[in-house]
């Protein structure tokens, strides 16, 4: 399996849980996969930005990914971590 093409399909899942209406987006900052040509990665590693307005949302959000976690995780070594920083609003 292609992590890198993973990765991809995982973050656009992920990035279609944001609300506009709601103010909620996620947002990808870092990607690292592979490191050479011609070798098809085994790993990758993906670290973004949940941003909610309303702490029910962060919960909403938690649940999801968390469910879309147990969809792929059978076939993934795949891992979610999340925390909550507060705004200095």
């Amino acid at each position: 399996m292609n992590a890198a093409m993973e990765a991809a399909h995982q973050m656009l899942q992920m990035a279609g849980l944001g609300d506009s209406s709601k103010l909620t987006t996620v947002n990808f900052k870092v990607i690292n996969s592979g490191d050479r040509t011609n070798v098809i990665p085994d790993t990758a590693m993906v670290r973004g930005d949940l941003r909610v307005r309303e702490a029910s949302e962060f919960d909403r959000m938690e649940k999801d990914m968390a469910r879309l976690y147990l969809l792929t995780r059978m076939m993934l070594d795949l891992s979610i971590n999340s925390s909550k920083h507060h705004s200095m609003r």
